[in-house]
């Protein structure tokens, strides 16, 4: 599997995984797990920004 991401998100990222001392192919590995698992996402997706209501 190989996809693109930002290059400051990336190491973002690859920040967080050193300090929580997994691997960023590790981090997405237990993601896809808990995806499967669950058969959702395992987290609240919001909408950031303006609202339906407010576009109007």
């Amino acid at each position: 599997m190989s996809f693109r991401i930002d290059s400051d998100l990336k190491q973002e990222f690859e920040t967080f995984c050193d300090a929580a001392g997994i691997s960023m192919t590790a981090a997405i590995h237990l993601f896809i797990k808990a995806t499967v698992r669950e058969q959702r996402i395992p987290f609240e997706i919001k909408a950031t920004g303006k609202t339906i209501e407010s576009r109007t």
